[in-house]
């Protein structure tokens, strides 16, 4: 998934309950500490959470904290020279969820700084790079072999869909005639499974060697199993992050006599891989005291799974034909069909779905997210949620799905990355 910085304005622009030189404001929907100076409507570049600025970005805005002959810091900024990274964190105890700086930030560039409009979206201005998405050393080395796999494709077989921001792209999708539903979002490895044409090589027989000729591939029908990029093959052979990456064919095994032609499902994996081994990695809790004193000192996301065990939540069926058509099925047909064949959907975290009839119902829709992106899992109180997900269902047959992530989340994530050794797994599966 790509990474973006936005042209904004900073809005509800406050004091700081406990800094006298810091600020608090909005921006694009997160809340974030801002400097002193910070104005409302001023216009600037918001960086979200999960980026990595620019040497020559920072250099230009002395954003790299300045030193004496001494060691003792004298200037500048607070961004690590080695990891320009842009992280969840807190200042004085209150959250801040990104960076902002004037759009003055880009003058270097040479850009026509009068031509950019609040709502543009970058990574580059002018030919310069300005940010980028994060990767650990670990996630860069298996994205560019290590244990990255074969990107197969399969015109019937889709990939998973992006999901986007909801600060982002909230008020561009909360149309009039929408109908919205609210899912928590699960912190697992994406899944896939679908009943679909797959084309494999014909055996050469005596007469193609003897004429040259290569013979047409075999098209049948398969059950097909895959992560977010991959198609996989075989759970005897297959290999991937986790070395025996069989626990995703057993999440999906009672489908595969019960799928309809072209039926695609997407879902969320989690608990544990192995006996030993969860699905997603560990997080410390030391570094947030409120939180480590809830939850102990490391977070484990089994979502009420039993060790060693998985489960494969559905979030969306889509039915494509051999064409690579494809028609969405809505959420009640999602749920009905998940019944039938005995599956788990995500929870929904709102008690009913929200229709558009007015512009007032966006604004309930906006507070719904706010008050329901923090808390507990619903599936297991042992462990925070990361988030929720918003679909919304246009009255011209489109799905859309954007995300809110948790800012608690977004810190112990945060300290994961602090790891050369992590390996972000939605990345190279």
């Amino acid at each position: 998934m790509s990474y973006e910085a936005i042209i904004c304005k900073l809005t509800n622009v406050r004091e700081h309950p406990n800094a006298d030189r810091l600020k608090l404001a909005t921006v694009a929907g997160y809340q974030i500490v801002v400097g002193l100076n910070s104005q409302e409507d001023e216009l600037g570049i918001f960086f979200p959470c999960d980026g990595k600025l620019s040497t020559e970005f920072c250099e230009a805005n002395d954003l790299y904290p300045v030193f004496d002959e001494n060691g003792k810091r004298i200037g500048g900024g607070f961004f690590d020279r080695k990891n320009s990274r842009v992280k969840s964190q807190r200042f004085r105890g209150e959250k801040s969820e990104g960076f902002f700086i004037g759009i003055h930030a880009l003058a270097y560039t040479g850009a026509n700084l009068d031509s950019l409009h609040e709502g543009f979206t970058f990574h580059t201005i002018n030919g310069q790079q300005i940010c980028e998405k994060y990767y650990s050393p670990a996630t860069l080395r298996a994205m560019k072999g290590g244990t990255a796999r074969t990107r197969k494709t399969n015109v019937m077989f889709p990939k998973h869909v992006d999901t986007l921001r909801w600060q982002y792209e909230a008020d561009r999708a909360l149309k009039l005639g929408s109908l919205c539903h609210i899912t928590e979002k699960l912190h697992g490895t994406s899944g896939r499974v679908s009943f679909s044409v797959e084309e494999t090589e014909a055996k050469r027989k005596w007469y193609h060697k003897l004429f040259g000729i290569t013979p047409p591939p075999v098209r049948e029908w398969q059950f097909l199993v895959g992560t977010r990029n991959v198609v996989l093959t075989d759970p005897e052979t297959t290999q991937g992050f986790y070395e025996d990456e069989s626990f995703r064919f057993r999440a999906v095994e009672p489908l595969r006599h019960n799928l309809h032609k072209g039926e695609v499902i997407y879902g969320e994996i989690v608990g544990w891989a192995s006996e030993t081994s969860p699905i997603m990695a560990r997080q410390e809790t030391k570094e947030l005291k409120d939180i480590r004193s809830i939850y102990g000192d490391e977070m484990l996301y089994s979502y009420g799974t039993e060790q060693g065990e998985c489960e494969f939540y559905v979030y969306r069926i889509a039915k494509v034909d051999e064409d690579g058509n494809l028609v969405e099925l809505p959420w009640t047909q999602v749920k009905a069909r998940c019944r039938e064949l005995g599956l788990k959907v995500v929870p929904e975290i709102s008690a009913l779905p929200v229709y558009l009839d007015a512009d007032s119902d966006k604004d309930l829709v906006k507070n719904l997210v706010d008050k329901l992106t923090e808390g507990v899992s619903t599936l297991d109180s042992r462990h925070i949620r990361e988030g929720v997900v918003v679909r919304i269902e246009n009255d011209l047959g489109e799905t859309e799905f954007l995300k809110s992530k948790s800012f608690v989340f977004g810190v112990l994530e945060g300290y994961l990355k602090n790891h050369d050794d992590y390996v972000d797994t939605e990345e190279i599966s």
